[in-house]
């Protein structure tokens, strides 16, 4: 595979709160090793798909919150451990997500794809490749539209 092996940590209180240790290229870095937590630098960027309400283009943290006030207004999420897998310079996380509808109650499980790429060692861009977006918004709207919908 080549290049530095990646250990990740999943904080629970942020959807994308994911931190990167990086095994260090060079001896010269402090301790042996970089650190990337994100996302923490301005020039991030996220893409979700566009057809989700919170989907398109977000960059820098503010983009970021946006995105992510966007989300919670449509769904509670819990998200199973993550399967991560180093491609160069590339990272490759599937989950299994379980996103429950604010306003229906209806819920709806799927694997998420997620890719990392890095600037300087830092998390740069996330694209998210959610496995059905359909069902996610299938969730949203009332018991009684989703009932009516299917007669």
């Amino acid at each position: 595979m080549g290049g530095a092996e990646v250990a990740v940590q999943i904080p629970p209180e942020s959807p994308y709160g994911l931190s990167f240790d990086r095994a260090a290229t060079s001896s010269n870095e402090s301790n042996g090793r970089t650190q990337a937590t994100g996302p923490k630098i301005p020039e991030i960027r996220i893409q979700q798909p566009a057809s989700l309400p919170h989907g398109g283009e977000h960059s820098g943290l503010d983009g970021v919150r946006r995105m992510g006030s966007l989300f919670a207004e449509h769904w509670d999420r819990t998200i199973d451990e993550p399967r991560i897998h180093g491609c160069g310079g590339t990272v490759v996380q599937v989950t299994t997500q379980t996103w429950t509808a604010k306003q229906s109650g209806r819920v709806a499980t799927v694997d998420v794809v997620e890719l990392f790429g890095f600037t300087d060692g830092l998390i740069s861009e996330i694209r998210v490749f959610p496995q059905d977006t359909h069902a996610l918004l299938s969730t949203l709207g009332s018991p009684n539209e989703v009932a009516e919908g299917s007669s």
